[in-house]
This record gives structure tokens, C-alpha cells and sequence, in this order.
């Protein structure tokens, strides 16, 4: 069974990535680098989270 941490860790990280991208001033090369990263481990979780609740062959 999944934990319930990796939907946690999931929504963290795309809050993380949120809040770079809403902020009230230019973005720099690293927030940028920095948006990538939260959301390159999002989708790692999302994808785990896919894996372990989509039944396998498409949507019942």
C-alpha cells in the first residue's frame, strides 16, 4: 500500500514549485532551475502514486 507521505511529499513539492513561480518579482536563472526541480520530483511521486492506484490496462 502506498503512504500517505508520498502524497504529502507530492503536494509539497508542487506547492514549493507554486510559490516560486507566484512570486512578486523577476524570476532568476535559478528559481527557474529551482521550479524544474519541484516539479521533476512531483511527477516522480505522481507517477509512484499512478502506479500504485491505476489498475493496470486502463480505467475501469
Amino acid at each position: 500500500m502506498l503512504e500517505d507521505s508520498t502524497i504529502v511529499d507530492a503536494r509539497h513539492e508542487i506547492s514549493d514549485a507554486r510559490a516560486l513561480a507566484g512570486a512578486e518579482r523577476e524570476l532568476t536563472k535559478d528559481d527557474r532551475k529551482q521550479i524544474v526541480i519541484h516539479l521533476s520530483k512531483a511527477l516522480r511521486y505522481l507517477k509512484k502514486i499512478e502506479r500504485e492506484y491505476v489498475p493496470k490496462g486502463g480505467e475501469q
